[in-house]
């Protein structure tokens, strides 16, 4: 509560404020002391104020003319300027603020006014511009003082009814070797012989029909189990709890079968050559090694995947060897399980998964460019309760079956076959580097787009908090301090959902970029887009890297780097947003520090029924640093973000129907 005093003297500042020519500063107590005594020192010495032969009545004070006029009794009379003063003032004051000395002469010579009075006008008119908009903007502040505080407490009571669960890495334990355990050449030679049973196997399996493999309706082989324990006693599992999933599949690939067994032989091409399936591959030990690959021997590890948050991924050991056919030179490449050498005792995030006798057999063509690839997918998987937009999908073999094998492997050779030389079909690529640091900038946005759908290094995926009970949307987090991804903390969110819509009609729809950013994605609403550069990645016109350049309304410009590919068992559209030095970096030896951050969508087909699966991807950088918790409100905002995007997709679909 203020003072009688300080009711006087917040009383005489208005009053100050209120005159024309009175400049109000605020002065340190010390300073103010001194006025004081200053001020009545005057009264005895009043000459000592005055200046060019003006008396103390002339200071501050005087008639319209410009000169002081005392009332008779030592007091001041309150000055007050003409309108004609106050306009014509005030005409200057709009058109210069701040006028020097010379100017203010003269505006005192025209208006009949002495030039401190039209110095202290200008002041004071400043003064009340600054009072003004200090006002204005305390209110504005208010008013989101206001907002925030009740925006504050609507998320106190949300985060008061929700447990929000902590994201927790789990590292899998890819040290599979027992405690002791050493590949003496009495053990190798047991491995090996184990090997060589399993070639035989998986020889007899691919060349085998009926009554072995009975072809359904689709002309999808299945496996007949009971032919197949007595066919291969040795290898029949006894395990109710085990669900055994097993698939067969021919194609062509354009790729020769030197190169196919080198990439199958090393860990790290073998998951760049599968980025959709293989999240992460190792090789732990080398059993048996040689110059051409035949006869090697590896143990390896692998964590294997399905674009979906939804569906669980799979830790695998198994021991991989490749032989050549003496006979006709067809290569053999089996995958076969290690329960003997493994330490299945800790404990794992994924279901496990033992692959049996699995693998391809690999047969040169005429042309020495093209192989025929058989491949076979046979493996015991352990039951985990599943999503019911997914069971159908996964216990048909469709997720992991030798058909999705085979048709990314078939995609990923068209792709290889691409890079090597430039198309008549490519163009805005002015030469090779520039061709093949573009498509390397496309293939990291894909391996980006397929790490943020996975459980990558045992990545743990948590429902939304506004709605927990929803398995079918979920969100992760992860540091990224590497180079070519931004520096912080990245935000993944995915859902799942299931469209009565056939697969070609949604793929045709999300493959158009226009119809993407603008109808789907939010990116592009009334603005110009152009095509830089094209580049044919395989077969089918669907299949191919674009870059496009987007000029907003608002005049700004940003580059987005859109890549489609389609098969029979799966699509995706992947796209990031590229700046104008990740542009420049291209056909250089910076462009792979050209960092990027991708959204897309996944579709797959549905067996029974015209609809498809589709699954929604983003990512958002929530924080600058890479080791900071999620928010509550960068995880709602992430929700928001994917239910505005498949509403819009089924906005834009329900449509389209209607108008047929």
């Amino acid at each position: 509560m203020r003072s009688p005093f300080g009711l006087v003297i917040e009383e005489c500042m208005n009053k100050l404020l209120s005159l024309n020519n009175v400049s109000l500063l605020f002065v340190r107590r010390s300073a103010n002391m001194a006025a004081h005594f200053v001020a009545k020192m005057s009264y005895s010495f009043p000459g000592r104020l005055s200046t060019n032969n003006m008396s103390t009545n002339e200071i501050g004070s005087g008639s319209g003319n410009g000169n002081g006029n005392g009332n008779g009794n030592g007091r001041q009379r309150s000055f007050r300027h003409s309108d004609h003063q106050i306009r014509e003032m005030e005409w200057f004051f709009q058109r210069c603020s701040h006028p020097d000395m010379e100017q203010r002469l003269q505006m005192a010579r025209d208006l009949e006014l002495a030039e401190p009075k039209v110095k202290y006008w200008f002041q004071n008119r400043r003064n009340q511009l600054k009072i003004s908009a200090l006002k204005a903007e305390n209110e504005i502040w208010k008013k989101e003082c206001l907002r925030l505080q009740e925006e504050n407490q609507s998320f106190r009571a949300i985060s008061s009814r929700i447990v929000v669960p902590l994201l927790r890495t789990v590292e899998p334990a890819t040290s599979a070797l027992l405690p002791g355990v050493q590949f003496t050449e009495e053990l190798k030679h047991a491995v090996m012989n184990i090997a060589s049973q399993c070639i035989v196997e998986l020889r007899m399996m691919c060349e085998s029909r009926e009554p072995l493999w009975n072809r359904a309706n689709d002309g999808k082989a299945i496996l007949d189990i009971a032919q197949y324990n007595r066919m291969f006693p040795w290898g029949s599992s006894s395990n109710e709890h085990l669900r055994i999933e097993a698939s067969l599949w021919s194609t062509y690939v354009l790729m020769n079968s030197g190169d196919l067994v080198d990439t199958f032989c090393d860990a790290e091409k073998w998951m760049q050559m599968f980025p959709s399936i293989v999240s992460k591959a190792k090789t732990l030990h080398i059993v048996q090694d040689s110059e051409n690959f035949n006869g090697s021997l590896y143990l390896m590890y692998a964590e294997l995947q399905t674009l979906s948050p939804v569906v669980h991924p799979r830790e695998v050991h198994f021991m991989r060897y490749c032989q050549q056919n003496g006979e006709d030179g067809s290569w053999g490449i089996v995958d076969f399980p290690v329960d003997f050498l493994v330490d299945s005792t800790h404990a794992s995030p994924f279901p496990k998964c033992w692959r049996k006798p699995s693998g391809c057999i690999i047969q040169n063509c005429l042309t020495s460019d093209r192989s025929s690839v058989t491949w076979l997918e046979h493996v015991e998987v352990q039951e985990r309760p599943m999503h019911p937009i997914i069971d159908e999908f996964v216990n048909s073999g469709t997720a992991f079956g030798a058909i999705k094998w085979l048709s990314v492997l078939q995609r990923q050779s068209e792709r290889l076959r691409s890079l090597r030389s430039l198309n008549a079909s490519d163009y805005g690529v002015p030469s090779l580097e520039v061709k093949s640091d573009l498509m390397n900038v496309a293939k990291r946005m894909m391996r980006s787009f397929c790490i943020s759908l996975s459980s990558l290094s045992g990545k743990s995926w948590m429902a939304l908090p506004d709605n927990p009970e929803d398995q079918s949307m979920k969100i992760s987090t992860r540091p990224s301090t590497e180079p070519g991804n931004p520096i912080g903390l990245i935000c993944s969110a995915a859902s799942t959902t299931t469209l009565p819509y056939s697969y070609v009609e949604v793929f045709n729809l999300l493959r158009d970029i226009r119809c993407t950013t603008q109808k789907v994605d939010g990116g592009l609403k009334e603005n110009f887009l152009q095509e830089l550069a094209r580049i044919s990645t395989g077969g089918s016109p669907a299949n191919c890297i674009s870059l496009f350049r987007i000029y907003h309304a608002n005049s700004t410009q940003e580059c987005v780097l859109h890549e489609c590919c389609s098969d029979d068992s799966e699509s995706v559209v992947a796209y990031t947003a590229l700046s104008e030095d990740g542009i420049a970096k291209l056909g250089t030896a910076d462009s792979a520090s050209i960092q990027i951050l991708t959204n897309g969508f996944v579709l797959v087909p549905i067996q029974q029924g015209s609809g498809c699966l589709l699954t929604v991807g983003i990512q958002s950088l929530a924080s600058m640093n890479p080791y900071e918790n999620l928010s509550l409100l960068g995880a709602m905002a992430s929700q928001r973000h994917l239910d505005e995007i498949i509403s819009r997709i089924k906005e834009v679909l329900s449509g389209r129907t209607a108008n047929k």
